[in-house]
């Protein structure tokens, strides 16, 4: 059978439109595989710092689009692209070929088709043709589904008949040569299909190798950062304390320990510095420790101290537990318990927290903070100086139905108060008030309450100076005090009612707890016959604040040797007191 045809470069430029749409088709499938892997590769991203970085919806939903936009820009492209490469390839072909247009004939003899134009003869296999399309009144031949060996048009087969038998022909060659590729295909897959899996095992195991590797490499320089970014801020805080104990003409020195990164991510991260501390005072010097906690935020590209001390709160983030001591797995569990247990100085159920130079004070389990309205220049007499997350004891009086706390800027004393669990407050300044010594308030009802002021310690002597409100801490008016009697050094003070009160003194030759008592608002005083029990004869003690429920109360004794506190208690407003165990 012989066919007579003509061809035009229209017929190519249909002809390899099968290559424009195969080629888009690839390119679009490969970028399809590139971007859902860039996609993952993001995922993965995530989730390997998922450990010190709060995952939102929206980061994947940002990498999703961003793949999105991508992937139709360059879609848009390679379409461009291909278009211009088809012209070109098909001007290009017709160049070196001239015999492509004009006149030519196939021919079918024995499964072999015979091409023939004016100047020459190409005899092709049909089991060659590996596709076979008719499109736009043509018949297109491929050798390989994009390159058209021949286009014929419709027109040139005398009839229908006649295009029958050509494509029938056509395809018997086609399915011989379909079984043989098969066949061969077949072989060269089980030659190849053990080299590709071990190739695959192998890189499989490659790429877990180098990820296991590198992953807590990854994490420890992205903790080491945070880590770095909390001691800078360590540092001041260490430089503010310093200019405090200065201010009282002692040393500190901050030895900082470990520190460790609780919960967060690079945004915004909770850590704690643990460190010890020695205070250097008179020539003596007292070890003891502590620790740090921060809430650090990035904010505009810079990182801000958002929040400070024991009350720092790990809402919102998620757990790290980062050492930069790298301690082993059971040392970070423990480490992470005691960090949660946040454990704050409790009074009478309420909790209160010392961090940024301010008090704050929660009467409802920790759920809600308030703070104390103390100014700056008055906080540091509220702090205990040897332990700088603890108020100083006496200087505060807090319950559910009363607060109150006294201060002072070593010149006025400021009193302040609140009844309503820190709604509001109330304030008083004694103006030139403050007198050297130590501070003592309290209260025993909601309108009556006292305070005290020492003076400072001169050869062993010191002098206080007692006060009495009853209503409500609006005013008050001095009261009698032991100046007279007993003019040493004061160790606490504590009222039953506006007239019975008790001053406690520090041991001198006598090693039993001094204390004296008034009934009569301070006019008179007399000291009370208290001793220690047989066990602690020997020892040195120091009567400490008592407290009252009722004529029931509760006098606390610190022991020098045995460096414990004892309890004493009465039921008899005070006459006498007995050793509690």
């Amino acid at each position: 059978m012989i066919v007579n045809y003509k061809n035009s470069e229209e017929d190519y430029k249909i002809g390899y439109e099968e290559f424009y749409k195969v080629s888009r088709k690839m390119y679009s499938r490969l970028y399809v595989y590139f971007f859902t892997l860039l996609y993952i590769f993001w995922i993965y991203h995530l989730n390997v710092i998922s450990d010190f970085y709060k995952i939102e919806t929206m980061d994947y939903l940002k990498g999703l689009a961003i793949v999105c936009v991508a992937f139709i820009f360059f879609n848009i492209l390679i379409k461009k692209s291909l278009t211009h490469t088809l012209d070109t390839k098909i001007k290009e072909l017709i160049r070196l070929r001239p015999t492509m247009i004009g006149e030519k004939n196939i021919e079918i003899i024995d499964g072999i088709l015979i091409y023939r134009t004016v100047n020459e003869r190409i005899d092709y296999s049909a089991k060659c043709i590996d596709k076979l399309i008719e499109k736009d009144n043509r018949i297109i031949l491929y050798v390989d589904k994009t390159n058209p060996l021949f286009i014929i048009p419709l027109d040139s087969f005398k009839d229908e008949k006649e295009k029958n038998e050509f494509l029938r022909l056509i395809h018997i060659e086609q399915l011989k040569g379909k079984k043989e590729k098969e066949k061969l295909k077949e072989n060269k897959v089980r030659k190849k299909l053990n080299r590709k899996q071990k190739v695959a095992i192998l890189l499989v195991l490659v790429l877990i190798l180098v990820g296991v590797i590198l992953y807590p490499f990854y994490k420890k320089t992205q903790m080491n950062k945070l880590i770095g970014i909390s001691n800078e801020f360590f540092k001041e805080y260490i430089k503010e304390n310093e200019e405090f104990y200065n201010s009282k003409n002692m040393g500190a020195i901050y030895n900082p320990k470990e520190t460790v990164i609780i919960a967060g991510d690079s945004k915004e991260f909770v850590s704690q510095v643990f460190f010890e501390l020695i205070v250097e005072a008179n020539g003596e010097s007292e070890d003891t420790s502590g620790q740090y906690k921060m809430r650090i935020k990035k904010v505009n590209g810079q990182y801000e101290l958002i929040d400070s001390g024991n009350l720092v709160s790990s809402d919102g983030l998620s757990l790290v537990n980062y050492s930069s001591q790298e301690k082993e797995k059971e040392d970070i569990n423990e480490t992470k318990e005691d960090i949660s247990s946040e454990s704050y100085k409790t009074k009478t159920g309420i909790y209160y927290t010392i961090g940024s130079r301010k008090i704050r004070l929660s009467y409802n389990k920790k759920k809600d903070f308030v703070d104390v309205p103390i100014p700056s220049r008055y906080i540091d007499s509220n702090i205990d100086p040897e332990k700088i997350y603890l108020l100083k004891d006496n200087t505060y009086y807090i319950t559910h139905k009363k607060t109150a706390f006294i201060s002072t800027d070593q010149n006025d004393i400021l009193i302040t108060i609140s009844n309503d669990k820190g709604k509001t407050w109330d304030k008083v300044v004694i103006e030139n008030g403050y007198q050297g010594g130590d501070l003592f308030i309290g209260f025993t009802s909601q309108d009556v309450g006292y305070y005290a002021i020492t003076t400072d310690v001169a050869m062993g002597n010191q002098n206080s100076y007692i006060y009495i409100t009853k209503d409500g801490g609006k005013t008050w008016s001095e009261i009698g005090n032991t100046n007279g009697v007993y003019p040493h050094v004061i160790t606490g003070v504590g009222f039953l009612d506006d007239k019975i009160g008790f001053i406690g003194f520090r041991y001198e030759s006598n090693n039993n707890p001094i204390v004296y008592r008034t009934e009569d608002a301070g006019l008179t005083w007399e000291e009370l016959s208290i001793k220690l029990p047989y066990e602690y004869a020997s020892d040195y003690a120091t009567p400490l604040s008592p407290s009252f429920d009722g004529e029931k109360g509760i006098l606390p004794v610190k022991l020098r040797d045995n460096d414990k506190t004892i309890n004493f208690v009465t039921k008899d407003k005070g006459l006498t007191w007995d050793y509690s165990e």
